[in-house]
């Protein structure tokens, strides 16, 4: 598994045993309230998220110590490093960009006379947060018109009234 931003660069999880999983929350809303039924609606796509747990050798702790600086990596907005990743879990989930989420767990095991490393990444910007953002800004706004508004008092001069108009103009002075 290869991550690589603008912050950090390219880093490799170099860690005996990797093994990367894959979640996909499905959640939905109950429609039933009180009742059975066991109708259900979406409740949106929330991210994906993979995790990660493997091994390495004590004598690298400053490899170790690499990977936890590139986990509290930050942009210069202060919002968490965004990481380009590349590993099949990742690519049968179709996540391209993920963010370090929850913790990085770093502990000794001395059985093996290494560590045992965990930790977890969250999609960012998910494919379809991107539609719903897409969809959001190519709504519909609302039309206006250009141009002055007519009204009746706007009617001064005779010479652009038909002779019915200037006789109805005459009857309506007539009888105010």
């Amino acid at each position: 598994m290869i991550i690589s931003s603008a912050e950090t660069g390219d880093y490799e999880f170099d860690l005996l045993n990797l093994k990367v999983n894959g979640s996909l929350a499905l959640v939905n809303k109950k429609l039933s309230g009180q009742g059975s039924s066991t109708s259900t609606t979406p409740a949106g796509n929330k991210p994906k998220t993979l995790s990660f747990a493997g091994q390495m050798p004590m004598e690298k702790k400053s490899e170790l110590k690499h990977m936890v600086s590139v986990a509290e990596a930050l942009q210069e907005n202060g919002d968490r490093a965004v990481f380009t990743i590349s590993d099949d879990i990742a690519d049968i989930y179709n996540i391209r960009q993920v963010i370090f989420s929850d913790s990085l767990k770093i502990t000794e095991d001395s059985n093996t006379r290494s560590w045992s490393v965990s930790g977890s990444f969250e999609e960012y910007k998910s494919v379809a947060e991107k539609k719903e953002s897409r969809l959001q800004q190519n709504e519909i706004s609302a039309q206006k018109a250009t141009g002055k508004q007519v009204t009746g008092k706007d009617v001064s001069n005779n010479a652009t009234l038909s002779k019915f108009e200037m006789a109805r103009k005459t009857m309506n002075e007539a009888f105010k």
